[in-house]
């Protein structure tokens, strides 16, 4: 009875107080004058560490927890998605703004924007939240229903099982079109730095919690964050299913524009991947050419290559 009682504590808990440790973190390392670089990597570190720890103990589908010779694909995916591109395109975007946009002064931090520095730093990590997640809800929505863009989409739902190393799957090009839609804004306005770093530490933190094989109790945090039980509908191998809850990290905008998907009425999805899969690589290299051999005759007609009915039951 006490270890049920403490399962189900951990279940509860394990979200708020891990995302609230890693955000308190960053924020003393950023007071502390780390850099960018080193803080997301504890934040990441730490969070990677406890969230593969609980897989092991508190396990949404031990199934999940079984190889499917998918390691190897998916930590390729995490190094250069997550840590490669993702970091080149940090660099490279202000940079490119810079040369578009002369009158904008790309440098981080230097309140060249309407942005609002006089609010409380945790006030504007909020706000840059809701405004990039604007931007990345209609990049990953428009991914779904746009044939072309869907191409670039289609890696990120591959995986026939939710584990934590693989929310780094996907296409460099895929996380270009999202991270241009979600980070121009912040730019544009004059996000400064530290908010930005915050907002980053988050993104990381969620992204994992999102994709982990943990058994999550998230009650009325089901209506902020776009989280695991959210997530897994998202990753349904079924059409009308998977064409929900494209959040990244809050589910405002599901909300507002009525796709988010949490059924009361079914069990979470009996199998998650694409429609599908029998052609589709699940070698690194073969999902890095996935956008330039497209073919639907040839099995690459998927869960959301076309868009779904809008008739579906939503919660």
């Amino acid at each position: 009875m006490g270890l049920d009682r403490a399962r189900q504590t951990a279940s509860w808990l394990l979200f708020p107080l891990l995302l609230g440790t890693c955000l308190l973190t960053a924020w003393r390392m950023l007071e502390a004058g780390m850099n960018e670089a080193a803080t997301l990597g504890v934040v990441s570190l730490l969070a990677i560490t406890v969230i593969a720890l609980f897989e092991r103990t508190l396990a949404f589908d031990v199934d999940w927890n079984r190889s499917r010779s998918d390691l190897l694909t998916d930590a390729a995916h995490s190094l250069v998605n997550s840590y490669g591109a993702r970091e080149l395109f940090k660099l490279g975007l202000p940079l490119l703004l810079l040369l578009v946009l002369p009158f904008r002064d790309a440098q981080q931090g230097s309140g060249g924007g309407p942005w609002p520095v006089e609010l409380a730093l945790p006030l504007q990590v909020v706000l840059a939240a809701l405004l990039a997640e604007f931007g990345q809800y209609w990049a990953h929505r428009f991914a779904h229903e746009n044939e072309f863009f869907w191409r670039l989409h289609s890696t990120h739902h591959s995986p026939t099982r939710l584990y934590w190393l693989n929310a780094g799957r996907d296409h460099p090009l895929g996380v270009l079109w999202v991270f241009v839609c979600e980070t121009t804004p912040l730019l544009l306005l004059g996000v400064p730095a530290d908010c930005l770093l915050l907002f980053y530490s988050f993104e990381s933190v969620h992204g994992l919690f999102q994709h982990s094989n943990i058994d999550l109790r998230m009650g009325w945090l089901d209506w902020v964050f776009s989280g695991a039980s959210l997530h897994r509908w998202h990753h349904s191998a079924v059409s009308a299913e998977a064409c929900h809850n494209y959040g990244a990290n809050l589910i405002l905008w599901d909300i507002v524009f009525a796709t988010r998907y949490l059924p009361a009425d079914k069990r979470p999805p009996a199998a998650v991947g694409l429609e599908d899969m029998e052609r589709f690589p699940q070698d690194f290299s073969g999902q890095m050419l996935v956008p330039f051999r497209w073919k639907r005759e040839a099995g690459y007609r998927t869960s959301g290559a076309e868009r779904p009915s809008r008739a579906g039951d939503r919660v």
